[in-house]
């Protein structure tokens, strides 16, 4: 509610969403600067980027060994994964 009474949630007022939507996007783009600083120092120290999920490849390189060997014997993407979950 805003000091008026008027309700900030309103989907109809085209001007409210657009309020909305700059001031999450601004929050986002705050988060990631933050972000993105503490990841710097990391990363320099490791000789590499820290970034993102970690791969299969560097979690479990036999399987994707495995699957890529299974793909490649013309298997499709589908009936590779059914051959894994053997």
């Amino acid at each position: 509610m805003t000091a008026a009474g008027g309700n900030l949630t309103d989907a109809d007022d085209e001007m409210r969403v657009a309020f909305r939507q700059m001031a999450f996007a601004q929050l986002e783009k705050t988060r990631l600067v933050k972000l993105k600083a503490a990841l710097d120092p990391a990363s320099q120290k490791a000789g590499r980027r820290i970034e993102g999920r970690k791969g299969h490849t560097r979690g479990n390189p036999e399987l994707v060994q495995l699957a890529t060997s299974i793909w490649k014997e013309g298997h499709t993407l589908l009936q590779t994964s059914a051959v894994l979950a053997e």
